[in-house]
C-alpha cells in the first residue's frame, strides 16, 4: 500500500501554525526577555512570509519538502526551549543562562539555515519559468516577492545573533558584582538576595534562604553551599568581571580555615 503523499500546502499551514504559537510563548518568557523577544519578533516576520508563500502555489518538490521539514523540525526546538524556560525558576534559569542563550542562538541559526534552503528552492523554480509566457511571468513576479522578503528574514535571523544575550550579561556583571562586593565588605545580608532582586526574582528569596537554614541547622556546609551557588554565577559572566570577583572571594576564603573553604579556594584558583 502506498504512503499517503501530504500536501507541500498542509505541510505549510501546519508549520506557520506552530510558528505562530511559539512566537506568541517567547513574547512571555520572563528571564533574558530581549533575547526571547528578537525570537519572537523573528519567528513573526517569518510567518508573515510563509503566508505570502502560501498563497502562491509553490512547485512541489523533493528540495521544497526537505526545506520544510528541516524549517519545522527547528521551530519544534525553539518551541521547546521557550516552554523549558517558562517552567523553569529563575534561579535555575540564571545558572544556566550561557547554556540557554547559545541554544536560542543556535535554534535562530538553524531556522536562517532552513530558510536560506527554501529559498534556494523557490530560486531555481523561477529559473526554470519561461518569461515569455504571461501567466509564468505573473508566478515569477511573485516568487520573486516571496524571496526577497526572505532573504530579508534570513538576513535579519544572522544579526539577531548580535542582539541576544547583551542584556543578561549587563544583569549579571553588575548584580553579581555589586552583590558580592556587599557581602565581603559585611554591608549585606545575603549576596544572592541581592541577584534575586537584581534579576526580578524576589518570591524564590524565602527558598533560598530555607535551604540556608536548613543546611545551618544540619551543621552542613553551609558556607560551602554558599559558595557553590557563586561558582555557578561565576562561571556566566564575562572574564574581566570573573578575575575581579575571583579576587575579591580569594582574598577572604585564604583568611578562613575550614576543609570546605580551602576546597572552594582551589575551584576558584583552576
Amino acid at each position: 500500500m502506498a504512503t499517503e503523499v501530504i500536501p507541500i500546502g498542509t505541510i505549510l499551514a501546519v508549520i506557520i501554525n506552530q510558528v505562530t504559537k511559539t512566537a506568541e510563548a517567547a513574547k512571555d518568557v520572563v528571564f533574558d526577555k530581549d533575547s526571547f523577544n528578537v525570537l519572537s519578533k523573528c519567528l513573526f516576520d517569518i510567518e508573515a512570509v510563509l503566508k505570502e508563500l502560501q498563497l502562491i502555489d509553490i512547485k512541489d518538490s523533493q528540495a521544497a519538502r526537505l526545506a520544510l521539514e528541516s524549517l519545522e523540525a527547528n521551530v519544534k526546538k525553539a518551541n521547546h526551549l521557550v516552554d523549558n524556560c517558562k517552567k523553569r525558576t529563575r534561579f535555575y534559569l540564571l545558572n544556566k543562562s550561557s547554556r540557554i542563550v547559545n541554544e536560542v542562538k543556535q535554534v535562530t541559526r538553524d531556522i536562517g539555515r532552513s530558510l536560506d534552503s527554501l529559498s534556494r528552492h523557490i530560486v531555481n523554480e523561477m529559473q526554470s519559468l519561461d518569461v515569455d509566457v504571461d501567466v509564468e511571468t505573473s508566478h515569477y513576479s511573485q516568487l520573486q516577492i516571496v524571496n526577497d522578503k526572505l532573504i530579508q528574514v534570513i538576513e535579519l535571523l544572522s544579526r539577531a545573533d548580535l542582539e541576544m544575550g547583551m542584556s543578561r550579561r549587563d544583569v549579571e556583571k553588575k548584580s553579581l558584582v555589586t552583590s558580592i562586593n556587599k557581602e565581603f565588605l559585611g554591608t549585606a545580608n545575603n549576596p544572592l538576595e541581592e541577584l534575586a532582586r537584581a534579576i526580578g526574582a524576589p518570591s524564590e528569596i524565602g527558598n533560598f534562604r530555607r535551604e540556608i537554614e536548613e543546611a545551618r541547622i544540619r551543621k552542613d556546609r553551609a558556607e560551602s553551599v554558599f559558595m557553590e551557588q557563586v561558582i555557578a554565577l561565576l562561571s556566566q559572566v564575562d572574564i574581566e568581571t570573573r578575575r575581579d570577583v575571583k579576587k575579591k572571594i580569594l582574598v577572604t576564603l585564604r583568611n578562613k580555615k575550614s576543609p570546605e573553604c580551602k576546597q572552594t579556594t582551589a575551584r576558584l584558583i583552576v
